[in-house]
């Protein structure tokens, strides 16, 4: 599992989900706006061009 911390606000958790376009991970919100009790969030990573 990634802990990989993304755009200073995304703590990477576990892929949720894959396919050839790429993946997507369950992360932490670490910075959620005020109005928002949720910090889990989705996060799609695009697969690398070859």
């Amino acid at each position: 599992m990634s802990r990989e911390l993304v755009d200073g606000r995304f703590r990477i958790g576990r892929v949720i989900g894959r396919g050839n376009m790429g993946e997507v991970h369950q992360a932490d919100n670490l910075r959620p706006p005020e109005d928002s009790p949720e910090r889990t969030v989705a996060v799609a990573r695009a697969a690398p061009r070859t």
